[in-house]
């Protein structure tokens, strides 16, 4: 395989990657423990406190701090952040604001999967969430959820995201 003249799925993948600005920072071993951080980590128990994760934390406190960086780090490279912890009324601000969301929380609000002479001229990413409208409901002082099924076959629920918090999520 070569990367000089890539062939489809790596050829999609690249050019999925290409639109965004990032950097790779290779860490060996140890110095990768945070590398998963909170992308696919799901909340361990309701009131949120989870030995494990409690522990898992602190070993990566620990080692941002051993690298000089702390949760307030404004350098160039990676750091370690403290979650940033947005609350339901803002949340239901900025889907109500979002182009996208917008139509999708009538239709939810409304128990109605509309027509798809309605949805043909919307976004992708609201014909995206027209698909998945039985998995959808508002919740939580009116918010956006969808359903997520485990591998395990449990159910849970979250957060649709608003494209001006995505990068507040993302950090």
């Amino acid at each position: 395989m070569s990367f000089k003249e890539p062939e489809g799925q790596i050829a999609r993948w690249l050019e999925g990657l290409a639109s965004y600005v990032f950097k790779v920072d290779y860490r060996a071993g140890a110095r990768h423990a945070n590398a998963d951080a909170m992308m696919s980590r799901r909340p361990c128990a309701p009131d949120g406190r989870c030995r494990y994760c409690e522990k898992r934390e602190a070993q990566e406190k620990e080692l941002c701090l051993g690298e000089g960086r702390g949760p307030t780090h404004d350098g160039d490279g990676p750091a370690c952040r403290e979650a940033q912890v947005i609350v339901s009324p803002e949340w239901r601000t900025q889907q109500e604001q979002d182009a996208d969301l917008k139509p999708v929380l009538r239709w939810v609000e409304s128990g109605q999967k509309p027509q798809w002479n309605e949805v043909a001229g919307c976004s992708p990413a609201t014909k995206g969430l027209f698909e998945k409208f039985w998995a959808l409901r508002v919740k939580d002082g009116g918010v956006l959820q969808r359903a997520w099924k485990e591998p395990t076959g449990e159910e849970r629920w979250q957060i649709v995201v608003p494209r001006a918090l995505r990068e507040t999520v993302l950090r």
